[in-house]
């Protein structure tokens, strides 16, 4: 009799555990199901890597384009999924794995593009100084960086009622407080050297040793710091200051070298001859040659950060050539984007409307009024119908535009038509509104400049 109450027992306890176990599967189910969202299409056979460079690519640009601070939930959710194929693909795990979380990401990436595209209206003054900031460099330098998190944040906080959450005074003052990140990363840019040979020249003597040349470029660095305030975007406001400023600081170096050299004995005032002297002579440590060398390297730089400057002003000049209901102009990395969303092709047909040749015109001002080296123009199409028939006539769609373009710019530069078919969905297929978004061209500008742009920014 005990025994089997002890069987039955361990009979019933099973079951138990069985149906708690099922209960808590389904649970969790449920709740994956109410927390997430439909993973993009994307085939097994896919290229991890590429896939993943492809889609690291698009959040850079989804970045760059203010969508992680006007759709952070879905950016950040789509971002942990990024990093979890990144994880696995270094760690050699199973393709499927790997592809699974590049749909996810490419999903909430989608989704967050379109919630951002929806709030971006509230707060245009804002976003334009923080893509500002953000091109010449504040993500690059630890103050700038810290203090661009930070007003990030509020941005962020207030995302989902940006019409009601920030007053006017909080507008204007994230506007001017991203404003003063784009002046601080340009001076860190092209002043960055000369400060911390100011500063090491202060932690070893100068102060004591080197005063009145230590007074002077600090008081040149000063003058280019507010040169830069003044017109940040104007180089030839500050150009002449920026270079004497460093030449100044390089100067500080060489002359306390020069008191230290012959030690307590050797004033600032013989210090400074012997440097002027040495200099004419070039037989110092660092001699004319060197310091001449450095002098233009600099102005290279600031020459390359004005190049850089102007190519973002004929940019931002492109972006106010379009209305929200024509086009969605953006930078990828180096290049500008136009996406066109007014063409109006007839269904299954290349031909030109009417109604797009106002926008082509404005697409071929845009073209002509850059240093534009290659135009690419990509055609896309929604995920109905054969995938063969897709890509042919989103190529021919766009070699229409191509063609116009061809004919229409004063540009000798490149121009090229290629047809994606559905393989580059920017919306879920799922729905109307998204199919409609993917049917789309695509006007991707490169410029001469870009490189040396992009370098500058960088330096």
């Amino acid at each position: 009799m005990i025994k089997l109450n002890k069987n039955l027992f361990a009979h019933l306890t099973g079951n138990t555990a069985k149906l708690a176990g099922i209960t808590l599967a389904a649970a969790l189910m449920l709740s994956a199901c109410a927390t997430g969202i439909d993973k993009a299409s994307m085939p097994a056979t896919a290229n991890p890597t590429e896939e993943l460079a492809k889609l690291e690519s698009e959040y850079t640009a989804a970045s760059i384009a203010n969508t992680d601070v006007l759709a952070p939930e879905q950016y950040d959710k789509g971002a942990e999924y990024l990093d979890e194929a990144r994880k696995d693909l270094k760690d050699g795990d199973e393709q499927s794995k790997i592809i699974e979380s590049l749909a996810y990401a490419t999903s909430y990436l989608q989704k967050a593009n379109e919630v951002a595209e929806g709030r971006r209206q509230y707060i245009p003054a804002v976003l334009t100084a923080r893509a500002r900031a953000i091109e010449v460099g504040a993500t690059k330098q630890d103050i700038t960086n810290k203090n661009l998190k930070k007003l990030d944040r509020e941005v962020e906080k207030a995302s989902d009622r940006l019409d009601k959450e920030l007053s006017a005074e909080d507008v204007a003052r994230l506007e001017r407080g991203y404003m003063s990140l784009e002046t601080q990363a340009v001076q860190g840019n092209l002043l960055g050297q000369a400060r911390s040979r100011i500063q090491g020249s202060i932690d070893t003597g100068a102060e004591k040793r080197t005063p009145q040349t230590l007074k002077k470029a600090q008081i040149d660095l000063k003058t280019a710091e507010t040169a830069i305030a003044t017109n940040v975007k104007v180089q030839d406001a500050y150009g002449q200051a920026v270079e004497k400023a460093n030449a100044s600081a390089l100067y500080l170096v060489e002359v306390l070298a020069a008191a230290k050299k012959n030690g307590d004995s050797t004033s600032e005032s013989v210090a400074v001859k012997l440097v002027d002297q040495n200099r004419k002579i070039g037989n110092l440590s660092g001699n004319l040659e060197y310091a001449q060398g450095k002098v233009d390297s600099l102005g290279k730089t600031v020459n390359d950060q004005s190049k850089a400057i102007t190519l973002q002003q004929a940019l931002d000049e492109a972006r106010r050539s379009f209305s929200k209901a024509d086009a969605e102009v953006f930078q990828q990395g180096k290049n500008l984007v136009i996406r066109l969303k007014t063409m109006n092709f007839k269904s299954g047909q290349a031909e030109l409307s009417q109604e797009s040749l106002a926008i082509l015109t404005k697409v071929s001002d845009v073209v002509n009024s850059l240093p534009t080296q290659k135009v690419v123009v990509e055609g896309h199409t929604d995920s109905t119908g054969a995938a063969a028939i897709n890509e042919k006539l989103s190529a021919d769609r766009a070699k229409t535009v191509a063609t116009y373009l061809e004919t229409s710019t004063q540009s000798s530069s490149e121009i090229e038509a290629v047809g994606y078919g559905f393989k580059k969905p920017i919306a879920s297929n799922k729905s109307k509104q998204g199919r409609a978004q993917n049917r789309r061209v695509d006007v991707v500008i490169s410029t001469a400049t870009a490189d040396k742009a992009d370098k500058a920014m960088n330096q």
